[in-house]
């Protein structure tokens, strides 16, 4: 059995995979601190589920699209129960509120049903940490891996107008996204040394690791010290960006769609 073990897992495989747990995590975290009507109990497991699942179908015999239809599928059961578990109901009760939510969406009703809301982000997480997980253990593709949670997580921290801090979580973020990518330089050199017949040293892994937590932690110091330009320029830019029809039209639609009614 251990041997078995040994020949799906190669090494680090399971401080990758813990680093993208809290990576996936941090995200949704965010969201929470950011005031979104979201249930943790749904999300966070759900979304540690995905990466799970993620590294199991990439070291399978599938094929990236079968991997992907049969991980969706465990992704939508998994959904289900979580949220049926989390709101005291049964899977059927769930349902008829999607139903009854994609009714109001479509006729130009509204619906502000929170259960729904945590659902479709419990179901984004899954296939982000499913995401993360194939396109670091099946394809080396680390910039898959940081750049779609962290689009997310840099929206919410920009545009969040409340008491809450969240400039935390997205230094966080950016430390463990720099470990992956010290975790993914390391894979690739490991790979052209073996294609060209260079044995590396069995300490050099965790030395490469140590190395690259400390230049981590010192990009860090470095950014929050160094004091940032004036972007006047930059921001009207954007902010013209934030006011054209078809944004404003979005913002409406999802305002609409997830906005508490006020009493």
């Amino acid at each position: 059995m251990f041997k078995g073990l040994r020949q799906f897992f190669y090494p680090g495989d399971f401080l990758t995979l813990i680093l993208l747990i809290v990576l996936m995590c941090i995200t949704p975290v965010s969201l929470k601190a950011g005031e979104w009507p979201l249930s943790m109990a749904v999300v966070l497991p759900v979304t540690a589920l995905g990466v799970t699942f993620g590294l199991i179908f990439a070291r399978s015999q599938f094929g990236e699209f079968i991997a992907l239809i049969i991980s969706s599928t465990y992704g939508v059961c998994l959904v289900l129960i979580f949220t049926s578990l989390d709101t005291s109901s049964g899977i059927n009760d769930v349902l008829s509120r999607v139903l009854s939510w994609s009714s109001d969406a479509m006729t130009g009703g509204i619906n502000t049903d929170d259960t729904v809301f945590t659902l479709m982000v419990a179901f984004l997480f899954w296939f982000l940490g499913y995401n993360a997980a194939w396109h670091s253990y099946r394809i080396d593709r680390i910039w898959r891996v940081v750049l779609p949670p962290g689009l997310i997580l840099a929206t919410n921290t920009i545009f969040y107008a409340g008491d809450n801090n969240l400039e935390y979580f997205l230094a966080i973020y950016i430390f463990v996204s720099l470990l992956l990518i010290v975790r993914s330089t390391l894979d690739l050199r490991e790979w052209e040394w073996y294609n060209q017949g260079i044995r590396m040293p069995h300490k050099l892994r965790r030395q490469f690791l140590y190395v690259g937590t400390f230049l981590a932690v010192l990009t860090l110091l470095a950014g929050w010290v160094i004091p940032a330009r004036p972007l006047e320029e930059q921001e009207t830019r954007f902010e013209e960006f934030l006011q054209s029809p078809s944004l404003q039209d979005l913002a409406e639609f999802w305002s609409r769609l997830f906005s508490p009614i006020d009493a």
